[in-house]
């Protein structure tokens, strides 16, 4: 069975994916008014860069080249950093081409935040949330006694694996999968603002490069931890949260460091 101390902290994680964006996103709306383009398009940045390129590219169209499986298993440090740096890549220069192409008019510094804000949304809703969503039902179907019925078609491996991921699930090991979205969104805010601070200073080039390092850096830095280092998950959200907590402090220093567009 999976406990209800569980079901709660996922409905809680969906709650932080689904709808706590979208509370904040509405309260900062309803102060400072048009933010909505720069919400979408913060959205579109992480969906165009992930979702439509670099996830295909990473699952699908590398593995059907021998090299690339070599260079997994032979280099994983390597293969880590690389993870990282194409992630920065793809999405930094989505921020600034489309901070370029369709924010002209719209760079006060509440921008700045909600194309972050957004940025981060759709990532919590697609990656993490889609999952707590599947988590979810198979978890009120193991409760009720219908899981083996309504995985009948799967093969057993699946069907015993899935059992096993819901539950072996505790509530601190199920929560943190919402607090690590919750750290996600303040760093991609900061990534953002630096990526805006480069177009407003006319230092594009070097910003983007700052935010790639960035970027690619605490995505790699994942691999590390986890495997050679061996840190809990637990103590790798610490050190996310205290890099988040950094990269808001210079998101509101930068309020006055910019000249931002009027409001």
């Amino acid at each position: 069975m999976v406990s209800n101390s569980v079901v709660a902290m996922i409905i809680l994680d969906l709650f932080i994916c689904f709808i706590l964006p979208i509370i904040v996103f509405v309260l900062i709306q309803r102060r400072y008014k048009k933010t909505f383009k720069s919400f979408i398009l913060g959205a579109l940045a992480f969906f165009i860069s992930q979702i439509v390129l670099r996830i295909p590219v990473i699952n699908s169209l590398l593995p059907q080249f021998a090299w690339y499986n070599v260079f997994q298993i032979k280099y994983p440090y390597l293969y880590w950093i690389f993870l990282g740096l194409t992630a920065g890549i793809f999405e930094e220069i989505g921020r600034l081409i489309l901070i370029k192409l369709f924010m002209k008019k719209n760079q006060r510094y509440i921008d700045g935040i909600t194309f972050g804000l957004g940025h981060g949304a759709i990532e919590a809703m697609l990656i993490t949330g889609l999952s707590f969503v599947n988590i979810l039902i198979f978890s009120i179907m193991i409760n009720t006694g219908t899981f083996e019925a309504n995985l009948a078609d799967l093969p057993q491996a699946t069907v015993n694996a899935i059992y096993y991921q819901c539950t072996s699930l505790t509530p601190l090991s199920t929560i943190l999968g919402g607090i690590e979205r919750i750290i996600a969104m303040g760093i991609h805010i900061g990534l953002t603002i630096i990526i805006f601070e480069g177009v407003r200073k006319n230092k594009s080039c070097l910003c983007l490069i700052i935010a790639i390092l960035v970027h690619g850096a605490i995505d790699a830095s994942i691999g590390f931890m986890s495997q050679m280092f061996g840190f809990s998950t637990l103590t790798m959200e610490v050190v996310f949260a205290v890099i988040s907590i950094s990269l808001m402090v210079y998101v509101f220093k930068s309020k006055k460091r910019v000249k931002w567009q009027e409001d």
